[in-house]
């Protein structure tokens, strides 16, 4: 452990619960946020960790939406028995087709595709980070030696490259490999389930209760929530970080706006 490292235990930036229309709103005032930084603030180091606050903020609110959206819309599924009518099995599988089709997909891919842009820029020399600012991702997700205090970049580029790897799963969209994600895992299920849609709208039987229940339990988290915390737990470091370093910063005040309403 680096005994000169400045330590401390940062608030978690709490994002969930967000739907996605409060995620493209938080995504249009932090874009706004970062355009001021980058006309007021002309220090690489400050431009550079707002870019970064700014997308991992946007990765987490993306993933926050993706499992209220899941648990939405397999909520009817957690109640289905054999008695509700076709028009009611109907308007489940509607729901599940929308979710299945929904845009969070994409901008979680794109949230993983700037990371990726990142970290070539950073292995570059375009984009240049305070060693305080590097540790407060780094920490969490760099699969490096603790120890290895030499190298902070090449941890946070070790941190960065492993968020985008696992958000591309997340999205069903891993690469690099033939095996099957575990998204990808639940989304064959789900089509499975859908080419089997008019027996579903007509079934009596038990047994369709039972596997849309299963179904329903496997969409509704598929941004994992341990990993959603930590993702979470970062952000709260990156943002105290920050506004401790660059003082005269703009605060990111839209962080706060992620936050649910009281009651």
């Amino acid at each position: 452990m680096n005994p000169f490292r400045l330590r401390f235990v940062a608030p978690v930036v709490a994002i969930a619960p967000i739907d996605p229309v409060r995620a493209a709103e938080l995504a249009g005032r932090a874009t706004t946020w970062l355009a001021q930084v980058m006309a007021q603030r002309k220090d690489r180091r400050e431009r550079s960790a707002a870019i970064i606050l700014r997308e991992l903020a946007m990765l987490s609110a993306w993933c926050h939406a993706l499992n209220e959206s899941g648990r939405a819309a397999t909520q009817p599924l957690l109640r289905l028995s054999p008695e509700w009518s076709r028009e009611d099995k109907e308007r489940v599988v509607d729901g599940l087709d929308a979710f299945v089709g929904t845009a969070i997909l994409s901008e979680i891919n794109k949230c993983a595709a700037a990371l990726e842009h990142l970290v070539r820029d950073i292995a570059l020399g375009r984009v240049e980070l305070d060693d305080q600012v590097n540790w407060a991702i780094a920490d969490s997700f760099s699969e490096r030696d603790a120890d290895d205090v030499y190298s902070p970049t090449r941890r946070l580029t070790d941190a960065l490259r492993r968020i985008a790897d696992d958000s591309y799963k997340i999205a069903g969209h891993a690469r690099g490999s033939d095996a099957a994600t575990p998204v990808a895992e639940i989304w064959a299920s789900l089509n499975s389930f859908q080419a089997l849609e008019v027996p579903f709208r007509t079934a009596r039987g038990e047994d369709w209760t039972k596997r849309a229940h299963e179904i329903a339990q496997s969409l509704r988290e598929l941004a994992p929530p341990a990993w959603l915390d930590q993702l979470d737990r970062v952000l709260g470091s990156l943002r105290a970080t920050i506004q401790l370093r660059y003082p005269k910063l703009p605060a990111a005040d839209w962080l706060e706006g992620a936050r649910p309403p009281a009651g």
